[in-house]
């Protein structure tokens, strides 16, 4: 991002700003990059994590890996789709894509810098949880790991300055008129939906003024899946000297304060997969059929008789697994099909053995000893892709001690959890 120019930029969005379509103006902002980035290859993660290894076992006597015994260090790993992963990509094999940027962040760092119509690029900011997600940053130092940093080749000024949720870093400006907002009114720092998500379902289930958050689970199905556990200080600490508790596909990463953590399992499978398997579904009915033009069932309809097939093979053998985009930690794993046989090849054994592998690939993420612990809690499940799936709910809840454990909430909104955020660390 070019902060300097954006103040600029904005002013041309608002009314009465220059008419220039978004097609023909050179902003000053890059394309927009999201989680899915699948450029690093598995080959280039295991050379960075090498040097990131010996640039700080080098730098310390105690020295931390990222490889899977060690991932539960200060310092978060990183991963396919992560930020320092994907920068460090472009510094390496694309280094003209950033001539003229002088800063880096999300999208709602970006957002958040434009509404206080800062101008220089130390006054760029994010916040931990974030930071934490974009990998190489140091949970117990608060700040970017300087050795990762150096080992990947990146610019250290060009990365935000870290700070903690709920901090004000401006004022609204004239910029904010663009989002019709007044201005003079205090920005608070951005956050990643996925923490505000996971506020928003915890605040919903006990209401703001229970903050006993310990061991409260959120399974989150969209197009991927993400099983949240709020971990206390203790349990986190417990964790990071349990290596056997630790692996790539497992993070314990800051939430909200100093004394709360999320203890993550991310998986790139989710609700992806079956819409996928819809897709799939819709073209061989097509090309089986006799006249092309004959009309088909629409994806809401197709989704629907897959889903009550698939709820008369609850029983099936068939084991589907479901990573057919790869996972952040390892790029290259592909799906596979088990246990295949001529009596349970319908489209029924079909949809409930995929249902049943995104439930069963996300729990293997957890740690075993924290994976006996969370089947017998409470768990808050939400997501589009759960919401509307009574299969995905049904194979939730009996991987749990006990079906009633489940509650399925259709409201998460993000926005309300990031608004919420800031109230409730002020008391």
């Amino acid at each position: 991002m070019e902060f300097d120019a954006i103040s600029q930029a904005m002013s041309e969005l608002l009314p009465g700003g220059d008419n220039i379509t978004a097609a023909t103006k050179d902003w000053p902002w890059s394309t927009y990059i999201t989680f899915l980035d699948q450029r690093c290859t598995p080959a280039l993660l295991t050379e960075w994590r090498a040097k990131i290894q010996l640039a700080n076992s080098t730098a310390s006597a105690s020295p931390f890996g990222l490889e899977s015994v060690d991932v539960c260090a200060s310092t978060s790993p990183i991963a396919s789709g992560y930020g320092l992963a994907t920068f460090a990509y472009v510094m390496e094999r694309q280094p003209r894509d950033i001539v003229g940027f002088d800063a880096c962040g999300t999208i709602q760092d970006l957002v958040a810098f434009a509404l206080c119509e800062h101008s220089m690029s130390t006054q760029n900011c994010m916040d931990v949880t974030d930071a934490f997600s974009w990998g190489g940053f140091d949970i117990n130092t608060k700040t970017w790991n300087p050795h990762t940093v150096q080992a990947l080749g990146l610019p250290a000024h060009m990365l935000p300055t870290v700070k903690a949720p709920g901090a004000i870093i401006g004022q609204t400006a004239a910029a904010a008129a663009v989002l019709g907002l007044p201005s003079g009114k205090p920005v608070y720092l951005a956050m990643g939906d996925h923490p505000c998500a996971v506020m928003t379902t915890i605040a919903q289930t006990r209401g703001p003024a229970d903050l006993n958050l310990s061991r409260t689970s959120v399974l989150s199905v969209g197009s991927a899946s993400q099983l949240a556990m709020v971990l206390t200080e203790e349990d986190a600490t417990q964790l990071k000297l349990s290596r056997g508790s630790c692996s790539l596909s497992f993070e314990v990463r800051p939430f909200l304060s100093e004394n709360w953590y999320l203890g993550v399992a991310g998986s790139l499978s989710g609700g992806n997969i079956f819409a996928w398997f819809v897709k799939q579904c819709q073209a061989w009915s097509r090309q089986l059929a006799v006249d092309p033009t004959a009309e088909h069932l629409s994806d809401d309809a197709t989704y629907a008789r897959l889903i009550s097939l698939g709820g008369t093979k609850l029983d099936t053998d068939l084991t589907f697994s479901p990573t057919l985009y790869g996972e952040w930690a390892s790029p290259d794993v592909r799906g596979s099909i088990d246990q295949l046989r001529i009596s349970n090849w319908s489209l029924g054994d079909i949809s409930a053995s995929i249902c049943r592998g995104l439930v069963d690939n996300i729990f293997s993420m957890v740690p075993e000893d924290l994976r006996t612990d969370l089947l017998q809690q409470p768990m808050i499940g939400t997501g589009n892709a759960l919401v509307r799936n009574s299969l995905l709910q049904h194979f939730l809840g009996q991987k749990l001690a006990h079906p009633s454990q489940l509650s399925i909430q259709s409201t998460a909104d993000a926005a309300v959890g990031v608004a919420f955020i800031p109230s409730l660390l002020q008391k």
